[in-house]
């Protein structure tokens, strides 16, 4: 594990005017805390880097002080930016899924639209079955007998 205060490496176990490192590992696990003793300059950067056999992991925390007007700006700012993220988010999501929404309504659509022909097309069926039999009615045959 390793501390960086800016661009500065902080010593593990040490004892600085403004900052103390301590770190205990106990088998596969290691634990590292930095205190801070006097209030840091504002927007400070802070890194905490841990490395394995597995990779490489890293954490930045950006202080502020209290007492800073610069707090106040830079969390507005941040706000700000999360918004507008989440509203660049939130539209582009939207605009991807418009062909999945226009397809299920134009597919709801179709199926009103048959079942409507359909249903037109029995009642025209209905209206048009004659109500006598359209086939001619079989003549009596006549029998024609010569006469000699």
């Amino acid at each position: 594990m390793q501390w960086w205060m800016g661009d500065v490496p902080v010593d593990v176990n040490s004892m600085d005017d403004h900052l103390q490192v301590t770190s205990t590992v106990l088998g596969p696990w290691a634990n590292s805390t930095i205190s801070l003793t006097k209030e840091p300059e504002t927007g400070t950067n802070l890194l905490c880097e841990g490395k394995n056999k597995n990779g490489t992991h890293a954490l930045s925390i950006l202080l502020m002080s209290e007492k800073s007007s610069l707090a106040p700006q830079t969390f507005m700012k941040g706000l700000l930016q999360g918004v507008m993220y989440g509203v660049i988010a939130t539209t582009l999501l939207f605009f991807c899924l418009i062909p999945f929404i226009v397809k299920h309504i134009r597919m709801k659509w179709a199926k009103r639209i048959a079942e409507v022909k359909k249903k037109k097309s029995r009642e025209v069926r209905a209206c048009q079955e004659p109500t006598m039999s359209l086939k001619p009615e079989e003549s009596e045959k006549s029998i024609i007998t010569p006469i000699f």
